[in-house]
């Protein structure tokens, strides 16, 4: 059983979102505009400079006090109405025959256009998905 898992590349290319590594540095932006804890936003910097993005997002969550505000604000803002400026992508990928479509992104492009009313969960449903997948339900 194949499994597609959706990235960034999918939502760049349909809605024009942002990279990861673009999305982190947009987020260094933004808790510098509104003046957050300079030591953490250098830190983690200095961690997007030297390639290490994992590192660099987990400063990123600290000086933007994930999951809380502001950092759900700033997610929200960039994240919750995507403008899809192409849907061939995304048609595609729900094209692909499969019952299960796994993302990493925070948009909900795939669940927007989903015309295969495939039931979707977040991450945290471990339970849900292992069912889902146990009785070979659709999911994204």
């Amino acid at each position: 059983r194949v499994i597609p898992v959706i990235g960034a590349g999918v939502s760049s290319a349909a809605a024009n979102l942002p990279s990861w590594v673009t999305l982190i540095k947009m987020g260094f932006e933004y808790a510098e505009s509104r003046y957050l804890n300079p030591d953490l936003i250098s830190k983690g910097r200095k961690h997007l400079e030297d390639n290490n993005f994992l590192l660099a997002s987990n400063y990123l969550k600290k000086v933007l006090n994930a999951p809380s505000f502001p950092y759900v604000n700033w997610i929200k803002d960039i994240f919750e109405d995507p403008i899809i400026e192409s849907d061939s992508l995304i048609n595609s990928i729900l094209d692909l025959s499969t019952s299960i479509i796994a993302t990493t992104n925070y948009d909900t492009l795939l669940s927007s256009i989903n015309t295969l009313n495939l039931q979707k969960f977040i991450y945290s449903d471990h339970q849900l998905i292992f069912n889902a997948i146990n009785k070979k339900e659709n999911l994204i």
